[in-house]
């Protein structure tokens, strides 16, 4: 939900700098849910540009079969 608003929300962005950190720290992959356009994914990428991404920026929801046929056939 915070990634929502993040251009417009300091402490949004200072949660989710954190949680990476964190992230970082046990050595998990990190992966940044509800990205839905480029301004959220380069204010992420600036936080750090090892993290993976997942919203309606690259794909709305699908289930393993639709995903199959869109991802790994083509």
């Amino acid at each position: 939900e915070f990634i929502k608003d993040i251009e417009n929300e300091a402490e949004d962005i200072l949660l989710l700098q954190n949680i990476i950190s964190i992230g970082k720290q046990f050595d998990y992959t990190v992966v940044v849910e509800g990205v839905e356009d480029e301004m959220q994914k380069e204010i992420i990428s600036s936080l750090d540009d090892n993290v993976y991404y997942q919203g309606y920026l690259f794909s709305k929801a699908v289930n393993a079969e639709e995903f199959e046929e869109k991802f790994l056939k083509h």
